[in-house]
């Protein structure tokens, strides 16, 4: 007779005939019939499948999700944002080029040239990582690109899920529903449940709130249903989607923001200085030039400017289009450029000509808009460009009264060569005094006034504009208009019925108080409150000590 195996022997035999290979059971091992052991038939070999190589649909899929959920990060999101913070303290904390001079090489040179006793052996190293220039860079108007794609990604990832909650409110829910909430109340009528729905609706509606669903509770979904209704109501219910409003608005502010730039077509001028009776060209492929026929300011008794504008006159490809006197608050505007008066100032009108041919190389009024630490950094200056940009003529005027280095009807000349800023020769001229310098002559011929503009192309400030105004609707109705929703479930209990209440709704929306109301209407019909939980009792509380 066979000795039977222990179930300890039992797992050792196994794991013997594992590692021999041999997976027949022994003739003792119990598992045979009469001592006999059972064959265990052994199964082809099957030869793993070889890997497939997913096909182009299948990688253009899996890629397209891929990059779906790398925009979806919120980690992303949070990155980005830490991102353009940091480049906006740089932008801040670091002198910026005025944007009239990015489009001028020369004058780009020579104010970078500038800082360099400031930044020292940095300064061409910043210059190149456009951290002078920061908020038009390039790579800034990507990090706002790729900002704007991860909000829009999100949004679209998530609205469809708001739009369920909103539209779609789980209406059918069983008793264990009313057990537990922050907002939860238990009511007793002394009338049939039918006649206590009808109750609570009308004291839902006159809380102004959408009764969406009155109904019998089926018996075969609730075995204690019978005789039971169920009722829905909400308020504001699609006004949680306000914050999507939010979402576009950030979204168009940023493509407000590098609109302009992207279309490479924005003007921003912030010191056009024309002066009376001169011309000046917008530039910016614009074939525009702008005439100033006169200056004027009105003062105050105390000399204070009172008012000031001037009379333009705008000239597109030498043809007359749009005249106009213009102030502060009244620009001329054409073909969506806005010419705003801005400032006013001194202005010098500079001749200069050949004195081998006694050919006239330049004569205009130079504007002394600007300040430079060169100089003082209250004398106003401004400059001309001689041998097609190769040599700079600065101008600049006295500070005052009382300004050592220059007397009143007087200015300063100062020649330098553009290429390495190297200063060729410094003069000082009376009106309608002459210096020869380089086989040139150089005369200061009389004072005037400039009127002082800004020139602005944006395509950006009207898609900006929508962007606030989303964003504020956005904020009003998620704010001001929360969404509250309220269950109720109405049974039949000893002597009348018994009406169960939960409500949903964020902290701002005051549920507490909306859903005492509710119980104290409900009081005056001959109810009785048997439950509230601690938020509505509280709320209850503090109306009572306010003497409500």
């Amino acid at each position: 007779m066979a000795t039977r195996l222990t179930g300890a022997d039992k797992r050792e035999e196994r794991r013997r005939r594992v590692a021999s290979g041999d997976m027949a059971a022994p003739a003792d091992s119990g598992y045979g019939i009469q001592g006999r052991a059972i064959p265990i038939e052994e199964k082809p070999h099957k030869t793993p499948p070889a890997p497939v190589a997913p096909t182009s649909q299948e990688r253009v899929s899996s890629f397209g999700e891929a990059l779906w959920r790398f925009f979806c990060s919120v980690r992303l999101a949070m990155t980005l944002i830490a991102l353009i913070v940091i480049a906006t303290l740089i932008g801040t904390l670091l002198i910026q080029m005025p944007p009239e001079l990015q489009g001028d090489p020369a004058s780009r040179t020579m104010w970078v040239k500038g800082l360099a006793p400031r930044f020292g052996d940095f300064t061409g190293i910043m210059y190149d990582l456009s951290l002078f220039n920061l908020f038009t860079s390039w790579w800034f108007k990507l990090l706002l690109l790729v900002l704007t794609l991860n909000i829009v990604v999100c949004t679209l990832n998530r609205f469809p899920k708001m739009w369920k909650q909103s539209t779609q409110t789980r209406m059918d829910v069983g008793p264990n529903f009313f057990t537990h909430g922050e907002y939860t109340a238990t009511i007793a009528l002394p009338v049939a449940p039918a006649a206590a729905e009808q109750q609570l609706a009308g004291v839902l509606k006159r809380r102004h709130l959408s009764v969406r669903l009155r109904q019998p509770i089926a018996a075969g979904k609730d075995q204690a249903a019978t005789g039971a209704y169920a009722v829905y109501a909400d308020r504001f219910r699609y006004m949680p989607l306000g914050t999507y409003l939010n979402h576009v608005g950030i979204v168009l502010i940023f493509i407000g923001a590098i609109w302009g730039t992207l279309l490479g077509n924005s003007i921003k001028i912030v010191d056009f200085a024309v002066p009376e009776g001169g011309d000046r060209a917008v530039g910016y492929d614009t074939n525009l030039m702008v005439h100033s026929n006169g200056f004027t300011e009105v003062d105050y008794p105390d000399g204070r400017p009172a008012d000031y504008y001037s009379d333009i006159v705008l000239y597109e490809n030498g043809k007359q289009v749009a005249q106009q006197r213009i102030r502060v608050n009244e620009p001329l505007e054409y073909k969506g450029i806005l010419f705003h008066q801005a400032f006013f100032g001194n202005a010098a009108d500079i001749k200069v000509t050949d004195d081998a041919s006694g050919a006239l190389v330049y004569q205009s009024s130079v504007s002394l808009a600007y300040r430079s630490q060169m100089y003082g950094p209250n004398n106003p200056m401004g400059s001309f460009s001689l041998a097609n940009g190769a040599i700079q003529v600065d101008v600049v005027e006295p500070a005052g009264p009382g300004d050592p280095s220059l007397r009143p009807g007087q200015v300063g000349l100062a020649m330098y060569r553009v290429t390495d800023d190297h200063q060729l020769w410094r003069e000082t001229l009376s009106q309608n005094q002459s210096v020869r310098q380089g086989g040139l002559t150089f005369t200061f011929l009389r004072e005037r006034q400039f009127s002082g503009l800004q020139v602005v192309r944006d395509h950006g400030v009207t898609v900006i504009f929508i962007a606030v105004a989303c964003i504020l609707t956005g904020l009003a109705l998620v704010f001001y208009f929360p969404s509250r929703r309220l269950w109720a479930r109405v049974e039949s209990d000893a002597g009348g019925a018994i009406i169960h209440l939960k409500g949903q709704a964020p902290r701002r929306a005051d549920l507490a108080r909306e859903m005492m109301r509710i119980a104290e209407h409900l009081k005056a019909g001959g109810a009785t409150i048997h439950a509230e939980s601690p938020a509505i009792i509280e709320q209850r509380e503090l109306f009572a000590e306010m003497g409500g």
